[in-house]
């Protein structure tokens, strides 16, 4: 008892910005521990300790008597911020920003995801507002200490935070999470705020040429590239499938079959094995804008957000001279991520969202893919039958993380160990979206759409992070991986492509998100010549490099031999095969691919910042 008097006695007579300063630094290396894995002292003491002095300074300096009450204030919306960060870094293996706050209105669709991986140990980030009921019990004394004392430190803090942004920078660290850990949390925030951690110089807009583009990409241009105006005149539906990734296709679970439907649409399909995401920050949205753009998402803003006022060059745009009707299937709200507006900017000139499909049988946004394809086909009938041929998106949205599909629509039986784990959860649902894949090829057939239709299906991003398994699911992956479940397993999501007129094949060039729109156009017979895209035609080039700067940090790429993933720089990154997972040797030719994929970035950047505003 006299020992805790002492305690708690020494820590009230203590002014504020002491003990308040001692709790946030204790929450600085709880947090780095979670995010970083280890704490640097020398980033601790001289880049997050003068940040918080100036702020709990500023506090002295300006509240004056009313300090207590700006102190917790400050406590709580920084343990808010560290929670946050945490939290977006479990789910997305990315850092949050400050830029990000533009995404709070989809906090409410998230909930349910939030909760499902949420750790307890998170709370320890609040453990310090129970020195609330202690202050209200004890009267603390405060230091004398005159003002002016505090502007001079104040400067030396601000002088001291200036000098450890200008330090990092000098790095050129490419590695956002090397670099907000070599900086400081809260200083690579500052320095995302005033620019100098987001954008280096904009290319000018005459070097963002096709030919610039092509270049980087080592591909040169085919004078008869090969299936050309093979599909010409067929309707295009393409069917972007939730958190679908690839390991499922051909997958068997006590014998039976996880998608029996996609495996049978592989007997009449190309099939990519060697497909994989590049989303950004809006994830689904971002792999439509892709689909559509063949432009990359940026690394700070999901696309539909930043850009949902411009005037883009799209496959909509494209096809309206051949007669083609554009339309597109979500059964959520437009307003999330600002869809209402991308379709816009996009020239969808039919959309269709949850006010369409309403809430007869819902499955976590919105209606299941049953009510999905069953509300859709009669709408691509009518676009049929007005003479007009159909390029139709469709958003499947049954196997949206937390993966908790009603048990009444469940068609598989898995393992009992794996009841109530997220990777049951997902083998349920994404069983549920293969047999509803089945419900709408028969739709189509019925309705006279398949036969000409050029029908494409594809993985929007990753469903279960490599290392979001406990240790029963991680070794059932493994067992049906024959390897380790890794980032590169994770990234790898299906494309298949039904075409008239073509045989079945699997084909094993690896290629992207980036790469679906100049391969349809190719298979439609639509050429591209005035307007830029970033991807390649995976009918006609082998050869591929697909940066990567979200889930993994920029300066990550996939190539035909390796998955590259940055240090510092390049020469600390890692690399490992696309064939065996193992750790690869870095050659020159991958540091040359590593700057052509930054370059390409860059030039993405640039010219979707060029786009004009869209006129009312």
């Amino acid at each position: 008892m006299l020992f805790s008097n002492f305690v708690f006695g020494g820590m009230l007579m203590m002014n504020p910005i002491l003990l308040f300063t001692v709790v946030l630094m204790a929450k600085v290396v709880f947090f780095q521990n979670l995010v970083f894995g280890e704490n640097d002292v020398k980033v601790l003491l001289l880049r997050e300790l003068p940040f918080i002095l100036l702020l709990h300074f500023l506090i002295e300096l300006l509240a004056g008597k009313r300090r207590l009450p700006f102190y917790f204030l400050t406590s709580a919306v920084f343990s808010l911020a560290l929670l946050s960060i945490a939290v977006y870094h479990d789910f997305y293996g990315s850092l949050l920003t400050y830029q990000a706050l533009a995404q709070a209105g989809q906090i409410g669709e998230l909930t349910e995801s939030i909760v499902e991986i949420f750790n307890p140990w998170y709370l320890l980030f609040f453990v310090d507002l129970v020195l609330l009921v202690v202050y209200k019990k004890f009267k603390p004394q405060n230091l004398k200490i005159r003002k002016a004392n505090y502007a001079v430190v104040s400067a030396v803090c601000a002088g001291a935070i200036l000098v450890s942004v200008w330090q990092v920078e000098q790095k050129d660290i490419i590695n956002e999470m090397k670099k907000a850990e070599q900086m400081g949390m809260f200083n690579y925030q500052f320095a995302l705020a005033v620019g100098g951690a987001v954008h280096s110089q904009e290319p000018e807009l005459e070097d963002i040429t096709q030919a610039r583009i092509q270049e980087l990409k080592g591909t040169t241009p085919v004078a008869k590239p090969q299936d050309f105006g093979l599909a010409k005149h067929k309707d295009v539906i393409v069917v972007q499938l939730e958190s679908f990734q690839n390991f499922l296709i051909g997958l068997k679970i006590d014998g039976k079959e996880v998608t029996p439907n996609l495996n049978k649409l592989l007997k009449e399909s190309l099939y990519f094995p060697n497909f994989y995401q590049q989303v950004g920050k809006g994830n689904t949205s971002d792999a439509e804008f892709m689909l559509n753009t063949s432009i990359y998402p940026l690394g700070d803003y999901a696309m539909s957000q930043k850009f949902g006022n411009r005037d883009i060059p799209s496959l909509a745009k494209l096809l309206k001279p051949y007669n083609y009707e554009s339309a597109t299937f979500h059964t959520n709200e437009l307003e999330f991520w600002n869809r209402n507006q991308m379709y816009q900017a996009l020239g969808f000139e039919k959309t269709f969202d949850k006010s369409f499909f309403g809430e007869e049988e819902t499955i976590s946004f919105g209606a299941s893919d049953r009510i999905l394809y069953e509300k859709t086909v009669p709408e691509l009938k009518k676009i049929k039958q007005s003479g007009k041929h159909i390029y139709a998106n469709l958003i499947a949205m049954s196997s949206h993380h937390p993966f908790k599909l009603p048990e009444e629509l469940n068609v598989f039986e898995i393992p009992e160990e794996l009841k109530g784990t997220p990777l049951g959860g997902y083998i349920e649902s994404t069983a549920y979206v293969d047999s509803q894949v089945g419900h709408l090829v028969e739709l189509l057939k019925a309705n006279g759409l398949y036969k000409d239709t050029l029908l494409v299906f594809y993985g929007d991003h990753v469903a279960l992070g490599a290392n979001a398994l406990n240790e029963t699911e991680a070794a059932y992956m493994s067992d049906w991986l024959g390897t380790d479940y890794s980032a590169l397993e994770s990234f790898n999501v299906p494309l298949l492509m039904k075409v008239p007129g073509k045989k079945a094949q699997v084909l094993p060039t690896v290629g992207g998100q980036i790469d679906l729109l100049p391969t349809i156009v190719n298979l439609l017979g639509v050429k591209m010549d005035d307007q830029i895209y970033f991807g390649q035609d995976l009918l006609n080039y082998s050869k591929n490099v697909l940066p990567e700067r979200f889930y993994l940090p920029t300066g990550s790429f996939i190539n035909n031999e390796i998955l590259f993933r940055p240090g510092l720089s390049y020469h600390d990154g890692t690399a490992v095969t696309l064939a065996t997972q193992e750790e690869a040797e870095k050659v020159e030719e991958y540091a040359e691919q590593f700057t052509r994929a930054l370059e390409l970035l860059k030039l993405s950047d640039g010219y979707v910042r060029s786009l004009p505003v869209r006129q009312p």
